[in-house]
């Protein structure tokens, strides 16, 4: 089996898709920002991000190439990068593994993440009809991995990352009419829920809800700027 390093397996998870299929033959056809794949309809891709809406599913690059083109992890970093494994040097444990199988890079020791849903139907139905909260949005922030539902209790998962995109923290908010709120064991809230964007305008809030409620009320050239929210009320 190769062996790739970190930074390789993030190059190859950071691929441009529209680029990279494009260059395979495949059609799309743009949608705004987005490009929808002729091929699967119901599949839109943004850089390196896509979403399969039929099935409520997205991630990077390399869960794409596993997704659609039955490849292994090692056979997708192989076939994204054009080259081969750079030695032993970053072996990972199943566990590890599993976690880039879903879009999202490994937790660091201390944060015990909600095992995800395999669908996000509930979370998504809750954020987009009772929340009314932007589709495109809701849509975008999922396919990112920067929310997901948990698997027991179907929870709305909202995760904060730090600079190297490793989940440092992670909201959950409940869908049924109990409305529980908490956060994950390990959280640190220096890392809350939000978006980075190139400007210098940041925007705090309470809540993840309360975020997305703004983004969606004020959408324009919204991921230009910052948002964070360090709390889960």
């Amino acid at each position: 089996m190769e062996e790739y390093t970190r930074e390789q397996i993030q190059r190859a998870d950071d691929t441009d898709l529209y680029v990279f299929l494009s260059g395979r033959g495949e059609q799309f056809k743009r949608c705004g920002k987005e490009y929808r794949w002729l091929r699967h309809d119901s599949v839109m891709i943004n850089k390196n991000e896509w979403y399969r809406f039929s099935q409520n599913k997205g991630g990077h690059a390399i869960d794409f190439m596993k997704e659609f083109y039955g490849l292994s992890f090692a056979e997708a970093v192989k076939e994204l990068l054009g080259e081969e494994g750079a030695g032993e040097t970053n072996r990972r444990t199943a566990k590890e593994d599993a976690v880039q199988t879903e879009g999202l890079p490994h937790p660091l020791p201390g944060l015990e993440l909600p095992e995800r849903n395999e669908s996000c139907e509930i979370a998504r139905k809750y954020l987009i009809e009772q929340r009314k909260l932007s589709k495109q949005l809701v849509d975008q922030m999922i396919a990112k991995g920067d929310i997901y539902e948990s698997k027991n209790y179907h929870n709305v998962v909202f995760v904060g990352r730090d600079k190297e995109q490793n989940p440092r923290y992670a909201a959950m908010r409940g869908t049924d009419e109990n409305r529980y709120r908490g956060e994950a064991r390990g959280s640190e809230k220096a890392y809350g829920f939000g978006h980075i964007g190139t400007d210098e305008k940041l925007f705090v809030f309470e809540s993840p809800i309360d975020l997305l409620s703004y983004i969606t009320a004020v959408p324009e050239d919204w991921e230009k700027h910052s948002y964070i929210s360090p709390r889960a009320d």
